[in-house]
């Protein structure tokens, strides 16, 4: 299956943090996503997560 993956808006964009927070989502499942660093995307998926828990965490 393949998966679309997108920049998170949790990614730093730089200024102070330096843009060293890139993190791409992708959704696998209505109510689930995953993560994986945008900068070794070879490495797979970092974690799985409900999309209810994301919501709650912004």
């Amino acid at each position: 299956m393949a998966t679309a993956w997108r920049k998170s808006s949790f990614s730093g964009g730089g200024g102070e943090q330096g843009g060293n927070d890139c993190v791409e989502v992708s959704y696998v499942a209505e109510d689930t996503l995953v993560l994986r660093d945008s900068k070794a995307p070879s490495r797979g998926v970092i974690v799985a997560i409900g999309l209810l828990i994301w919501v709650k965490s912004r």
